[in-house]
């Protein structure tokens, strides 16, 4: 694909894709630039505006472009709203999903395959759009099972209009999608309840970018010596189980144990409440750092901690940004989960425990902290090599570039 002429035109279109590799919302710019290594010419199309990220030189118009890294870089103006719970956010799925239209006119380049990815749902109908008018084959990625994670997870009527709404476009992205990516293995079983049809389907989990442990600049934390460090990283939200952790923290005050949280979320609040009301000085916030400060960090923890709640929803997967960053690190992991295809039991990278079970979390941390360090070391091997086989941007790529050829080739 080295020859110009040559190169397969790919359209990556995500409304909350992010423009740099260390952001939140890296994923897709990552995948750019890996298949651009791979000599494909891609068009990452994005909002030039979310609750994440703001683009302020987006000038005149409603589309501008970029180049960064050989990748074209796209911006779709939609509202600027700070809260993910905002109206100006479901305003702007429409008009970003309107606007894609346009983008016909602007990329003189006719795309051999268009890869949309959710969330959110909305956008899908524009991108399917182009497709037909293009007669481009598109690829749809689920991230979130919307709206079933609306109903199991928000707790919204199967009925309300929004919900009967985007069943039926989730409805109509898998009956009309030529391929299927998703960051959870399990949903073809989700796609097999909803239409009954054969589907080509490539599991894409999140990813990280490889780094050397040994460069890593110092992270200055300080604990009393001899004590076993149980951290979390990422956001502090409902869905992150955090007072899991914080439950088995009180359970434990008597032992040589720390606690450490970085970052931020509509959580936070209560659960410094809590720490203070129950006089927990075993726990240590750290407040939100830079996503570039995380692997330092890690590497000065003895156990990582992932938790969610006790749902149903889970049952497909999950897709957390912090399980390939957690593998990479070489750390043990402890995972509060209670779903299907869980990562750190069928890598042997650490304990997975029940959902929701801080009392089981408080023995599997004593059993980390007792085991012969070899053993702990082995489990974060082990996470370590499943890191690099399946986690590596790298290799996921290689992995979209195979679905992609198999897409073009028909």
């Amino acid at each position: 694909m080295s020859d110009d002429q040559n190169k397969k035109v790919i359209w990556i279109i995500n409304q909350y894709a992010g423009a740099f590799s260390d952001v939140a919302a890296g994923r897709h710019f990552n995948f750019a630039r890996g298949l651009v290594s791979l000599g494909y010419e891609v068009f990452l199309v994005m909002a030039a505006r979310s609750h994440l990220f703001e683009i302020s030189d987006l000038g005149p118009g409603r589309l501008a472009c970029d180049v960064r890294d050989g990748i074209n870089l796209v911006y779709v103006d939609v509202p600027a709203y700070s809260r993910s719970s905002s109206v100006k956010r479901v305003l702007g799925w429409f008009l970003f999903s309107r606007r894609l239209s346009r983008l016909e006119a602007l990329l003189e380049k006719k795309p051999d395959v268009i890869y949309y990815s959710s969330l959110s749902l909305v956008g899908y109908l524009g991108a399917e759009k182009l497709s037909r008018k293009l007669d481009a084959p598109i690829i749809f990625e689920v991230r979130d099972i919307w709206p079933l994670t609306l109903v199991e997870l928000g707790g919204v009527s199967r009925w309300h209009p929004l919900v009967i709404f985007l069943q039926w476009i989730e409805d109509a992205a898998y009956k009309k999608s030529t391929y299927f990516f998703s960051n959870l293995e399990n949903l073809p079983e989700h796609i097999g309840s909803r239409v009954k049809r054969s589907i080509n389907f490539e599991w894409i989990p999140n990813g990280v970018n490889q780094y050397d442990s040994t460069m890593l600049p110092d992270y200055d934390l300080q604990f009393p010596d001899g004590h076993f460090v149980v951290g979390y990283t990422g956001s502090i939200g409902t869905a992150n189980s955090m007072i899991t952790l914080i439950e088995s923290a009180k359970e434990l005050q008597g032992e040589k144990i720390s606690f450490v949280i970085a970052g931020d979320g509509e959580q936070l609040a209560s659960l410094r409440g809590y720490v203070e009301e129950n006089n927990l000085l075993n726990v240590h916030f750290l407040g939100r750092i830079p996503k570039t400060d995380v692997p330092a960090l890690l590497q000065k923890f003895d156990a990582c901690y992932i938790g969610w709640g006790n749902n149903p929803l889970y049952r497909f997967g999950i897709g957390a940004n912090k399980i390939p960053e957690y593998l990479y690190s070489g750390k043990p992991i402890l995972h509060s989960y209670s779903g299907g295809a869980d990562p750190v039991s069928k890598y042997q990278a650490g304990i997975t425990i029940p959902a929701e079970d801080s009392k089981s979390l408080s023995q599997a941390i004593l059993a980390l902290k007792d085991m012969p360090e070899s053993e702990r070391a082995k489990m974060g091997a082990n996470g370590r090599s499943a890191a690099e086989q399946h986690y590596l941007f790298s290799a996921i790529t290689k992995k979209i570039d195979s679905a992609l050829r198999e897409v073009i080739n028909g």
